[in-house]
C-alpha cells in the first residue's frame, strides 16, 4: 500500500510514477505535466484533504474511457470503437495489424480444442505423406536393387548383408535426414509465415502466442521440437488440451502459444 507523503500547504498536489510519490506541485505545474505527457488521465493524485489517491481524469473531472488492450485511461476524443472495444491511439497499430493478420484480438476466448486439433494434425499427416512418396520411392528401389545383387551373390555376402555395407548406413542416414528436413521445414515454414500449417489452415485454426502475437520463424522450429518431445510423453502431452482451459498441449506451455479459432 502506497502512503502519503506529508500534508504540505493546501492546493498542492502529489502524484504518482513507477509507483513512487512526486511533489509535492502546484496545479499549473501539474497541468504542464499533463500537457506533456508526464502525466496521464490515469495518473494516481493526491493533495491534504483527500481520503485516498485518485486518477487525474476523475479528480480534474476529465471525459476518460479505458483502451480495452492497454488498460490505460484516454480521453473520448480520439478512441476508436471497434464492436465493444475501445481503442486507444497507441494501440491501433498493432490493432489493426492482428485484424490483417487474420485474428482479432477479441477472440481470447476461443480455442481449438483436442479434436479439432487432431482433425488439422491428420490432414497434416496426410499431406506429408504425399510430399515423403518421391523421396520413399527413391528409397524403396535403391534397397530392392541391393537386396537383387545381394541374392544374385554380386555383393555383400553374407546373414546380415546391410550391416556390413558401410554405402546402405550412409544412404540410409541421408534417407532419413531428409524425411526429417521435409518435417521440420513444412512446419516452421508455414507456422512461421502464416501462423499455421495447411490442416490448421484447412479447420480455420491459427497459432498465436499467449498476447494474440504472431509466431516467430524461430519460436515456430522451437514448437517442431516441444511437439516432439510431446510425441515422447505417449500422447498424454495432447490429450492434457482436453482439459486445460486454454486448450494448450505440452508444446504450448514449453512455448507459450495458443491455438484459436480464426472465424470467431
Amino acid at each position: 500500500m502506497t502512503l502519503l507523503p506529508r500534508p504540505q500547504p493546501a492546493m498542492t498536489w502529489y502524484y504518482l510514477t513507477e509507483g513512487q510519490p512526486k511533489g509535492p506541485i502546484e496545479v499549473a505545474e501539474l497541468e504542464r505535466l499533463f500537457q506533456f505527457g508526464a502525466v496521464r488521465l490515469g495518473t494516481l493524485i493526491w493533495r491534504q484533504g483527500m481520503s485516498g489517491w485518485t486518477s487525474f481524469a476523475e479528480a480534474f473531472q476529465r471525459a476518460a474511457v479505458k483502451c480495452s488492450l492497454c488498460k490505460q485511461l484516454v480521453p473520448q476524443e480520439p478512441i476508436i470503437r471497434y464492436g465493444a472495444m475501445t481503442i486507444c491511439p497507441d494501440c491501433k497499430e498493432s490493432f489493426f495489424g492482428q485484424i490483417r493478420e487474420g485474428l482479432a484480438p477479441d477472440l481470447k476466448a476461443v480455442y481449438g480444442g483436442f479434436w479439432i486439433r487432431f482433425g488439422a494434425y491428420m490432414i497434416d499427416m496426410v499431406i506429408l505423406f504425399f510430399l515423403r512418396v518421391p523421396l520413399q520411392i527413391a528409397w524403396q528401389i535403391y534397397s530392392f536393387s541391393l537386396v537383387a545383387r545381394v541374392n544374385r551373390g554380386i555383393a555383400y555376402p553374407g546373414i546380415f548383408p546391410f550391416g556390413t555395407n558401410q554405402t546402405f548406413w550412409i544412404v540410409y542416414g541421408l534417407y532419413v535426414l531428409l524425411i526429417f528436413l521435409i518435417s521440420f521445414a513444412y512446419y516452421v515454414f508455414f507456422v512461421g509465415k502464416y501462423g499455421a500449417t495447411p490442416g490448421k489452415m484447412a479447420l480455420k485454426l491459427r497459432i498465436v502466442r499467449s498476447d494474440r502475437s504472431k509466431v516467430s520463424y524461430w519460436r515456430a522450429a522451437a514448437r517442431y521440437f516441444a511437439q516432439a518431445l510431446t510425441d515422447f510423453t505417449i500422447y498424454l502431452g495432447y490429450i492434457m488440451a482436453a482439459f486445460d482451459s486454454e486448450k494448450r498441449a505440452l508444446h504450448d506451455y514449453i512455448c507459450d502459444t495458443r491455438v484459436v479459432k480464426r472465424d470467431a
